[in-house]
């Protein structure tokens, strides 16, 4: 059976890719920063169910960065990205969520 990657590579990957693109355009590090863990966190949910995979995600990304010392608004923007990364369900948001969806997308690796 053929499927598409949802490994810790692919989530390295898209992280990375995700860097990339935002550091390509001229955002700052913080941005990156940003960028780079919603690249890690976007495909979480996909260990339990693929339906609705991305609005799941966002749920336990946001449970997960909850106990950190991460301000609401980096949590909002990280949590916003993975819940609308999905083309059938989410739409871009910001330049972080431009540059994960991009990223998750070109990634066509498969088994």
């Amino acid at each position: 059976m053929d499927y598409t990657d949802h490994s810790e590579v692919h989530t390295a990957l898209v992280a990375e890719k995700t860097t990339w693109i935002l550091k390509e355009f001229g955002y700052d590090e913080h941005t990156q920063m940003l960028g780079k863990v919603a690249g890690v966190m976007h495909d979480i949910e996909n260990t339990i169910n693929r339906s609705h995979h991305a609005e799941y995600s966002g749920i336990l990304a946001n449970e997960i960065l909850r106990r950190y010392e991460l301000s609401v608004e980096n949590r909002i923007e990280i949590v916003t990205c993975i819940s609308n990364h999905d083309e059938s369900t989410g739409e871009t948001i910001s330049a972080v969520s431009a540059a994960l969806i991009i990223a998750d997308k070109t990634d066509v690796s498969s088994y």
